[in-house]
């Protein structure tokens, strides 16, 4: 018969005698080591690069903020302004009212006096101020500091002093200032008659806290 032949190899020693093949445990070790080491070198250029891409970002929001920080310090200088000039604006619309309110009320005093009665003195304070400033008159310059410190108080009473030619004129004048609708009450304090004849008489009008 023609053809090639197949041969075969037969190991015929017994399984205990067939040598292994054996592994080199350090060289697997070795392999070990050297790709841990590779894994955290890999590891230490990473955060190399971050830590760099992180500082380079700082600078440059440092420079941004460096550059802003003119424009923000002005914004605020405006805004500070811009509050104080609504302060000083409201303080002022607050005064014109108060002038604005008090012109009104004497100009309706003034309107409603009987013809044979006159003012001589309308004064406007604060009752419990003045109550106190009597009881530490005698440190003046307590007084003083105290002022200095602290607003005054806004009014809350008007003392009319005036005359007239006769008892019901100023009965007249007090039942007139009570109907203003400017008072809460309307008290004559005194009167009496002057050399020249006139009466002489004083009028003490506690304010509505809505003219104050």
């Amino acid at each position: 018969m023609g053809g090639d032949l197949v041969t075969y190899r037969v190991n015929l020693l017994p399984a205990d005698l067939i040598p292994g093949r054996g592994f080199d445990k350090r060289y697997l070790l070795r392999l070990a080591g050297i790709g841990a080491a590779g894994s955290l070198v890999a590891i230490y250029l990473a955060f190399l690069g971050s830590y760099h891409l992180t500082c380079n970002q700082i600078v440059r929001y440092e420079q941004e903020l460096r550059a802003v920080q003119p424009r923000a310090e002005k914004v605020e200088e405006f805004i500070e302004d811009r509050r104080s000039a609504e302060e000083t604006t409201a303080a002022l619309q607050q005064i014109l009212e108060s002038r604005q309110t008090w012109a009104d009320l004497l100009d309706s005093l003034a309107y409603h006096l009987p013809v044979d009665t006159w003012l001589t003195r309308v004064a406007l304070y604060n009752a419990e101020a003045e109550e106190k400033g009597k009881l530490t008159g005698q440190n003046k310059q307590h007084e003083q500091q105290e002022k200095e410190a602290n607003p005054p108080p806004s009014p809350d009473t008007m003392l009319i002093e005036g005359a007239s030619l006769s008892v019901s004129s100023i009965g007249v004048t007090v039942r007139n200032l009570a109907s203003l609708g400017y008072f809460r009450s309307v008290c004559l304090e005194e009167f009496h008659r002057a050399e020249d004849g006139s009466l002489v008489f004083c009028i003490r009008a506690e304010l509505e806290r809505t003219n104050r």
